[in-house]
């Protein structure tokens, strides 16, 4: 897993704060605004979002992926990214 990497432990989506090898101990950040890879889709002001952990990259599609937090601004569907405030788990 790579630094800046989108994660899910369990119930907690956080951010690796530092690289390590699958299965390695890694530290993660479960708060806080981060700049996501995301889906093929618009994003809202305020939308919430979810992890769509097949592709790691955010989406605002409920079924069958976890919410991670709400988007801090908007994005078109061509943007690559868009920022997002954690919310500490992935519901």
């Amino acid at each position: 897993m790579l630094a800046g990497q989108g994660v899910v432990m369990g119930s907690l989506f956080g951010v690796a704060a530092t690289a390590a090898a699958q299965g390695e101990p890694f530290e993660a950040a479960l708060k806080g605004v981060f700049v996501l890879p995301k889906a093929d889709v618009a994003v809202s002001l305020g939308a919430a979002v979810y992890w769509l952990e097949a592709v790691g990259a955010v989406t605002t599609e409920e079924t069958g992926n976890r919410l991670i937090g709400a988007a801090t601004n908007g994005a078109d569907a061509e943007a690559p990214s868009v920022a997002v405030r954690l919310n500490g788990f992935a519901g």
